[in-house]
């Protein structure tokens, strides 16, 4: 498969990705990293980190299958106000409490390891307490061959949009949804389906 038009044209909400990070952020990361040596993938992502993915971006190997649409929808969006209010009040308490409350200080002070899941939490660190920390990443993927022989769609061939994990405003289903009927048009793709894992 060398040529772009032989591989699977993957489309990936990544809403939460960044090279940098751990958990789901660093989730979504391997995701791009590890399936853009088979496929060409068209990623949504929320742009936060887009300084941070054009940078890394530069030493993947198969960077030329990788298509980033940086979408400026608030993470957010799709909330209650109460929900808003609780959300960006704890990130504003955690802030808080990273920097002045004496019990974090004092657990800096008595600790003779630090450890990171990401870079992001290594630089905070660095930072907050001029402390250096080892990296340890929270994520990974282990890669399994597998042989991938897919032609190209024909017209009125199903278009299979796979949904794992919550319903909810945080996932952003719309914008898949949104991009999955873009191809909903008589000369091409033009049945969707969405099967989903999660509730």
């Amino acid at each position: 498969m060398e040529k772009n038009k032989e591989k699977i044209n993957v489309l990936i909400n990544a809403y939460a990705c960044s090279p940098n990070w751990g958990s789901e952020l660093g989730i979504g990361w391997n995701w791009v990293v590890n399936l853009s040596k088979y496929c060409n993938l068209y990623i949504i992502n929320e742009g936060e980190w887009k300084a941070e993915i054009e940078e890394a971006l530069k030493d993947i190997p198969h960077k030329e299958n990788i298509h980033f649409y940086f979408l400026p929808v608030s993470y957010i969006k799709g909330a209650s106000f109460k929900h808003t209010f609780f959300v960006l009040s704890k990130n504003a308490l955690n802030t808080i409490q990273a920097r002045f409350h004496p019990r974090v200080k004092q657990a800096f002070r008595h600790s003779d390891v630090l450890i990171a899941s990401g870079v992001g939490i290594q630089k905070k660190i660095k930072a907050l307490f001029k402390e250096d920390a080892v990296l340890i990443n929270d994520t990974g993927s282990k890669v399994i061959p597998f042989p991938i022989d897919k032609q190209p769609p024909k017209k009125g061939e199903e278009f299979h949009i796979l949904w794992v994990g919550k319903f909810d405003y945080r996932k952003q289903l719309e914008l898949v949804t949104g991009t999955g009927m873009s191809y909903a048009r008589p000369d091409g793709i033009n049945v969707i389906s969405l099967a989903s894992l999660g509730k």
